[in-house]
């Protein structure tokens, strides 16, 4: 009796033991039912917490891009990264394939930026793996310009004084992660060949790349990436730059961050002095005239002292409407001068004959509408197009 009632507990005992965990819970990466102790795993693409055996924890690999533990159908890419089955299926390999995005995304910045900055177009894009990306950085004598791990930028120039950019890019990304990469990099190229050296080495190197994080975060969020807005808004390598710079584009616009980044007199954003973007360096000419300055009788046109709607253009693919002397899009921002003061304005709406505008860094809105044509004496075209 008493080897029959032992026999029973060491069975129940073992029952026990080998029960799922409280919840059924499933390991994300072998499949498994979990028996025992449950553990939880950042997934960094789903943006989601996974439940994890206790045996796959101890797993020596991880995906590179997710960031859990690799098991079944690993995906080795022979540089010290690994691939889960499901992101695998995501990334870019093919190296014609990286180069046709890589050659599609200065376009698309001068498409979007064209107001404001060309981007170069004296650039040699190169496909390399994580082994190849780490040794660019130890080459002396090379241009350092960025300690981002996705994408090298330097700047050579031969005999005869010719520049060229070699951007090298990390393969095995998504294609959005490849495009804001390339624009990253793009950003690089285009502050080296517009700033002065002086500037150059005076920014603090989070600002660098925070502006550069700008550049690539406004072209994702222009083809509405929001799954790599997000990683980007989340990788803290700028140190809060980024965040910086965002709000600042937003309140103050994308022409103020250029003018700041030339000829600032800060070298770092501040959160509690974000308006100290407008802090501009007096500029100093060490070249003198050669000739005295020539003053025409022609009086300089008064500016105007009030938001003046000119022109609205529904022709190609969105609306435009011309205030004072600003020209905005739906969502855009711009700074218009004034005879007493300058605004920074928000375009909210562009409807037939009017403008819906709202004057940034307070609740104000304002519908500006066409004025008599024999008020202005000016014929105002308010539609253009078919």
């Amino acid at each position: 009796m008493k080897l029959r009632a032992l026999l029973v507990a060491v069975i129940l005992c073992f029952v026990a033991v080998n029960l799922p965990a409280p919840g059924g819970y499933t390991c994300w990466v072998c499949g498994q039912p979990i028996y025992g102790t449950t553990y939880t795993w950042n997934d960094t693409v789903a943006g989601v917490k996974q439940f994890l055996c206790e045996s796959c924890t101890q797993l020596p690999h991880s995906c590179y891009m997710c960031s859990l533990p690799v098991k079944l159908n690993v995906t080795d890419l022979k540089d010290g990264r690994y691939l889960c089955a499901r992101d695998a299926k995501n990334v870019v390999l093919n190296e014609d394939k990286i180069l046709d995005v890589c050659s599609g995304t200065g376009p698309s910045l001068d498409k979007q930026f064209s107001r404001y900055i060309t981007f170069p177009t004296n650039v040699a894009f190169h496909v390399v793996d994580r082994l190849t990306l780490v040794d660019l950085f130890k080459i002396p004598g090379k241009d350092y310009t960025c300690p981002n791990v996705l994408g090298y930028t330097s700047k050579e120039t031969n005999e005869e004084d010719h520049v060229e950019f070699s951007i090298s890019i990390l393969s095995g990304q998504t294609s959005a992660a490849t495009e804001a990469t390339c624009a990253h990099e793009l950003g690089h190229a285009w502050m080296m060949s517009n700033l002065s050296t002086a500037r150059q080495k005076e920014l603090n190197r989070d600002s660098i790349e925070g502006f550069c994080e700008l550049v690539a975060f406004m072209l994702m969020r222009d083809k509405n990436e929001t799954a790599q807005m997000a990683v980007q808004k989340e990788n803290l390598y700028t140190r809060g730059q980024l965040d910086l710079f965002i709000d600042a584009e937003q309140k103050f616009g994308f022409s103020d961050v250029l003018d700041w980044l030339k000829h600032g007199d800060t070298t770092r954003l501040k959160e509690d002095e974000i308006w100290r973007i407008r802090d501009i360096k007096a500029t100093k000419s060490t070249n003198p005239p050669a000739l005295p300055p020539v003053y025409t009788s022609v009086p300089a046109a008064p500016l105007a002292d009030r938001l003046i709607l000119k022109s609205i253009l529904h022709g190609g693919k969105a609306p435009t409407a011309l205030i004072n002397e600003c020209t905005l899009g739906v969502g855009e921002t711009g700074k218009v001068k004034l005879a007493g003061t300058n605004l920074v304005i928000r375009c909210k709406e562009i409807r037939t004959n009017s403008v819906v505008i709202e004057v940034v860094g307070s609740d104000k809105t304002e519908e500006l509408k066409f004025k008599p044509k024999e008020q202005q004496g000016v014929m105002w075209l308010d539609k253009l197009g078919p």
